[in-house]
């Protein structure tokens, strides 16, 4: 959830997370944990029984910030996580009451549920904007695992989030340098794998 705050730094689009895995694996006690470096737990977690207005306005509002959604199996409508992918990764749209700026955000959206998120959307494309998580658990530990730093992370919510802001000010520019040595290499990757599946086609025509 830290890196939800600079993905504007690097001009990257919005993304989902999905985190999905059997009952009582520790998935809510994951976004508890998640949200506390930002505020509240209990107070920031929405619900996915949302209208596509509240997905923008709440997203809008966020802006950087990540949005996190529990428990997608518990949506009354299950076409509406489709609706709810596209709104928050979607294109700009023009604003909710015509007259105010286009609403617009870059930060990182966390959903978790018993089934894959990506089990309720049919549209193609969809796959591209989610990262899924699937079969999660705390290997090794028992249901109450994750109930044992609630109280912690708690009463000292968001104190994280400020440290972290903090050290990525120093060394925002090493960071950055970083950035953009990784994407140089990723992109000559990419661009070589291309070109070698291109001279194979040929040679096999």
């Amino acid at each position: 959830m830290f890196a939800s705050v600079i993905l504007h730094e690097y001009d990257m689009k919005p993304i989902v997370v999905d985190v999905s895995g059997e009952s009582s694996s520790g998935k809510s006690g994951l976004l508890l944990l998640c949200s506390s470096v930002w505020g509240s737990p209990k107070d920031y977690i929405g619900s996915f029984n949302v209208t596509k207005v509240a997905v923008e306005r709440r997203s809008a509002f966020l802006n950087s910030y990540p949005q996190i959604h529990d428990d997608s199996n518990g949506v009354n409508d299950t076409k509406m996580i489709q609706t709810m992918i596209y709104q928050f990764v979607g294109k700009l749209r023009g604003s909710i009451t015509g007259s105010q700026n286009s609403a617009s955000w870059r930060s990182i959206m966390l959903t978790s549920g018993e089934n894959e998120i990506l089990a309720y959307a049919e549209a193609q494309g969809v796959a591209a904007r989610v990262i899924p998580i699937t079969d999660f658990s705390f290997e090794g530990e028992d249901k109450s695992f994750s109930r044992k730093p609630f109280t912690s992370f708690t009463d000292n919510h968001g104190a994280i989030g400020i440290e972290f802001l903090k050290c990525w000010k120093d060394k925002r520019t090493i960071y950055s340098r970083q950035f953009k040595s990784t994407e140089k290499c990723i992109w000559k990757n990419q661009l070589r794998m291309m070109l070698r599946e291109e001279f194979l086609f040929i040679t096999l025509l």
